[in-house]
C-alpha cells in the first residue's frame, strides 16, 4: 500500500511507517513512501484530531487529493498509529461491536470529548456511542484486547463498565488481519479433535496460526515458532 504525507520531516514520516508496521508482521501487507503519484494512504500531521477513513472509502470521490490520514501533532504514540492503520486496512472500532451494548454516561463523554479531542456531539455519536449494524461486515467474537478499542473509563459508562488501555495488537487483531490479508497461495487446514474444529492457517509472517472453535468462541493459540 502506497503512503504519502502532506508534511512532517523525514524523521516523522518514518516514525510513522515503522509503528505501521505492527499489522505487517503478521499479513501480506507492504507499506511503501511514495512522494508523488497516486497512494492509498494519504497522511497529514498536526490536525485536529487523530482519525482515518475506513478501508477503501479512501478512493472514493470525496477525499480525492485530501489526506485520508490525520494524526494530532507531529509524533503520535505507536499505538495510536497502528489504530490509525487498522482503519486503513478495513478494521472499525471495536467498542461499537454490534454484539456490545455499554450503558454510557453520555453527558461525560460528550464533555471529555469535546475538552480534550474538540469533537461535536455527533463526532461522539459516530465514532463511540453508534453501533455497527451485523450485515456486509466480518463481524467475530467481541475483543476487549484490541487495538481498535477505545479506552473506556468507568465514569463514562452508568454501569461501571471500564476498558483499560489497549496499546498493542491483540492476538485476535493478529489472527484477523492475517485472516483478511492472506500471503499468496496460503495453506489453510482443519481438522476435528475431541469435538473441537481447529484451522491452521498460513499468516503471521510466514507462520502458523492455530485457532480453535469450541462452540462459542475461538480460541486463538500463539503462533508456532516454526516458520513453513
Amino acid at each position: 500500500m502506497r503512503v504519502s504525507f502532506t508534511n512532517g520531516t523525514a524523521a516523522q514520516q518514518d516514525r510513522v511507517l515503522v509503528a505501521a508496521r505492527a499489522w505487517s508482521k503478521y499479513a501480506n501487507i507492504h507499506f511503501e513512501k511514495v512522494s508523488d503519484g497516486p497512494s492509498e494512504i494519504r497522511i497529514i500531521f498536526d490536525h485536529k484530531k487523530n482519525s482515518s477513513v475506513i478501508g477503501t472509502d479512501a478512493d472514493l470521490p470525496t477525499f480525492f487529493g485530501v489526506a485520508s490520514m490525520h494524526y494530532r501533532g507531529f509524533r503520535p504514540g505507536p499505538d495510536v498509529i497502528a489504530h490509525e492503520f487498522g482503519h486503513a486496512l478495513g478494521l472499525h472500532h471495536e467498542h461499537q461491536h454490534p454484539g456490545l451494548t455499554i450503558d454510557w454516561n453520555r453527558e461525560v463523554v460528550y464533555a471529555f470529548a469535546e475538552a480534550e479531542f474538540g469533537m461535536s456531539r455527533f463526532d461522539v455519536e459516530r465514532n463511540i456511542f453508534d453501533r455497527h449494524g451485523w450485515s456486509g461486515k466480518s463481524v467475530g467474537r467481541f475483543d476487549r484486547d484490541s487495538i481498535m478499542i477505545y479506552e473506556i473509563p468507568a465514569d463514562w459508562t452508568n454501569d461501571g463498565f471500564s476498558i483499560g488501555n489497549t496499546p498493542v495488537l491483540s492476538w485476535r487483531d493478529r489472527s484477523d488481519i492475517g485472516d483478511f490479508y492472506p500471503y499468496q497461495g496460503a495453506v489453510q487446514a482443519t481438522y476435528w479433535n475431541d469435538g473441537r474444529y481447529t484451522l491452521l492457517s498460513r499468516g503471521l509472517h510466514q507462520k502458523m496460526l492455530s485457532k480453535t472453535w469450541d462452540g462459542n468462541a475461538w480460541n486463538v493459540a500463539d503462533d508456532f515458532d516454526t516458520a513453513l
